[in-house]
């Protein structure tokens, strides 16, 4: 593990953190200061771990054998149900109910060119991991990810909480050596847009003069995502992670963890927008520029609540299959498929008096 060579940073420390507490008597306290109480900016350099399936399970289970003890089998469960349960409820912190101070911790990531993997993690108030991971399998580098910016923000008011987050440009590249016959079919994976995701997650005070009923709200926005499937380089991606197949029992505990607790989460408002997936099926990658485009829509949903009943809207536009043959250097298209589109109404009623109400149902689709 290290850090990036100097000369590639705009930020030369790996961390860099800024701490800020104003008082509300400042004059400067709504003006410069946001009327925000306590302020935390966290700038991450990017950070290079070069990883092959063999020192990272030697490493896993030298942490499974020293901190995890070997009667209580049932041990990484409780933990992550405890880190979990902690992560999906409000942070902990010195307000007392119905306080007005307002704490805000912004992440901000530096340029981040890695290899197959990066990572945020986000504990209580801040705790943020970010990698430049080389994917080493048998000596030979794989694929490179590289994610350009990532900001994060995190403001805590009284007993509300609200995330918000962007990630920038996504990109994963094949590194083998292998001929193609257009360079981006190299382009394992790539965005279309300024922004790969912009995200938002808020909850709200039932003690608050202006509280609506809703607990909770998230939004999240994606950019298309374009995939080239070629056949090789993932396949070695494939192969690379069947050799991490123990680290699956941490993948399955902690799923079985947000499965139960998205069970409890009620009267949660929500807006998403996930443009496009296009995959790209190259004829055959090597000597041919032929190729079959398979645009899976863009996916939209959002609800809203009046009273006991939940509306949501949901959609799936733009479903689209095409195909591209080239005849003396030019392309020709055919649409095999075009512009289908499906949409939904939904409306759930909650707290229906069956003894009155027959008819009315739970659910219309």
């Amino acid at each position: 593990m290290s850090t990036a060579e100097l000369d590639s940073l705009q930020h030369k420390n790996l961390l860099t953190v800024k701490y800020k507490r104003a008082q509300k008597a400042s004059p400067e306290f709504t003006t410069v200061y946001e009327g925000i109480d306590q302020s935390i900016d966290i700038t991450i350099s990017t950070v290079i771990l070069r990883a092959a399936p063999e020192p990272v399970l030697t490493m896993y289970d030298f942490f499974m054998t020293t901190f995890v003890p070997k009667s209580a089998p049932a041990a990484i469960d409780a933990i992550t149900n405890q880190v979990l349960s902690s992560n999906m409820t409000a942070p902990p912190g010195p307000q007392q109910s119905g306080s007005t101070e307002k704490i805000r911790v912004g992440v901000k990531l530096a340029s981040v060119q890695s290899m197959r993997f990066s990572s945020a993690k986000l504990v209580e108030y801040l705790m943020a991991f970010h990698f430049q991971v080389i994917l080493i399998n048998n000596d030979t580098k794989l694929a490179t990810l590289s994610l350009s910016t990532a900001d994060m923000n995190v403001l805590v008011r009284g007993n509300s909480l609200c995330i918000t987050g962007r990630l920038g440009s996504l990109a994963l590249s094949d590194d083998s050596q292998a001929e193609v016959a257009l360079p981006e079919f190299k382009h394992i994976m790539s965005i279309e847009g300024n922004n790969f995701a912009d995200f938002r997650y808020q909850t709200f005070d039932p003690q608050e003069d202006n509280y609506t009923g809703i607990k909770s709200s998230v939004y999240l926005q994606t950019a298309s995502v374009k995939i080239h499937f070629l056949e090789q380089p993932l396949h070695d991606i494939y192969l690379f992670l069947t050799k991490l197949a123990k680290l699956k029992g941490l993948y399955d505990a902690a799923t079985t963890v947000a499965v139960q607790r998205a069970s409890e989460i009620e009267r949660m408002q929500f807006e998403v927008s996930i443009k496009s997936p296009i995959v790209v099926f190259p004829s055959n990658p090597a000597q041919s520029k032929d190729v079959l485009v398979m645009r899976l829509g863009e996916i939209g949903a959002r609800n809203s609540y009046d009273d006991v009943v939940n509306k949501i809207v949901a959609s799936l536009r733009g479903i689209q299959l095409v195909s591209m043959i080239h005849y003396d250097d030019k392309p020709f298209v055919l649409k095999i498929i075009d512009d289908i589109d499906i949409t939904s109404d939904i409306l759930q009623t909650s707290d229906i008096n069956r003894q009155t109400d027959t008819d009315y149902p739970d659910s219309q689709v």
